[in-house]
């Protein structure tokens, strides 16, 4: 199954792409959050739930992913990656904390967008756009060297389980 919004070629059995697909769209995601931050653009629902239901849906998922099951994965076959997984999970938490901040101010704008929400909303970008760099640079190559098909397909599957849609392949 390919995921909506997700790049015609890559799909649940090919997780470790769909992460690094996932990256794109939370650069495209921090764009458009960026813009809604401006001091003196107007609310945009519209777009203000589509960040909204993004971060809440799929960034979610993005981080369980990796801190139940890739991660494991990687400590036990890698134990000279736990300095980096170790950062990884840290960032997470900050950026969970962050997003607490900013995800009122999407949900409903009477929740106030003045300039300690604008500049949590930069942070969490901020944080965001490196944090997924980091991932791209180091974790998914040593993801990609490490794991083997027989590794590749019980992420896929818990990948799949965790959005509540079939595995490829699965009857």
């Amino acid at each position: 199954m390919i995921l909506p919004g997700a790049e015609p070629e890559v799909g649940l059995d090919r997780p470790l792409d769909l992460l690094a697909a996932c990256h794109g769209r939370i650069r495209r995601f921090c764009a458009l959050l960026r813009r809604l931050a401006e001091p003196d653009t107007p609310f945009d629902p519209e777009a203000a739930a589509r960040v909204h239901r993004y971060f809440e849906t799929a960034g979610r998922d993005h981080h369980a992913d990796e801190e139940v099951d890739l991660f494991p994965r990687l400590r036990r076959l890698r134990p000279d990656l736990a300095p980096l997984l170790e950062r990884l999970v840290r960032e997470h938490r900050e950026l969970e904390r962050l997003w607490a901040v900013v995800a009122p101010g999407l949900a409903a704008p009477e929740a106030g967008r003045d300039a300690a929400w604008r500049e949590a909303a930069a942070r969490f970008c901020a944080l965001s756009l490196d944090h997924a760099a980091l991932e791209d640079a180091e974790l998914l190559p040593a993801a990609r060297e490490t794991l083997d098909a027989a590794a590749l397909g019980p992420l896929g599957r818990a990948m799949a389980a965790r959005r509540g849609v079939p595995y490829p392949g699965a009857g």
